[in-house]
């Protein structure tokens, strides 16, 4: 029975170690990830007219899709674009 107990125990403190790495892991990507949009948004903002429209869409807009709407929109220069998120992802 104690063996039972102890086995228990020792699996319950690993789950909950699990799930704290696993929440402060996404809180940490979560906080890289508006450190870059707000980066980005001035360096836009200092290179031509950043409307307010385009500011919200640019920090809702999945990281995936941000790349190809600011070429599509040539907000930013491309290798501006690679050196930042090396910065803040790498």
């Amino acid at each position: 029975m104690l063996p039972i107990i102890i086995v228990s125990i020792i699996i319950v403190l690993l789950i909950s170690m699990f799930l704290k790495g696993y929440f402060y892991s996404k809180k940490e990507a979560k906080k890289k990830e508006v450190n870059f949009r707000s980066e980005l948004l001035a360096i836009i903002d200092s290179n031509s007219l950043l409307t307010e429209d385009i500011a919200t869409y640019i920090m809702n807009l999945p990281l995936k899709r941000l790349s190809i709407f600011l070429e599509e929109h040539t907000l930013i220069h491309q290798d501006t674009l690679i050196q930042l998120q090396k910065k803040h992802f790498e």
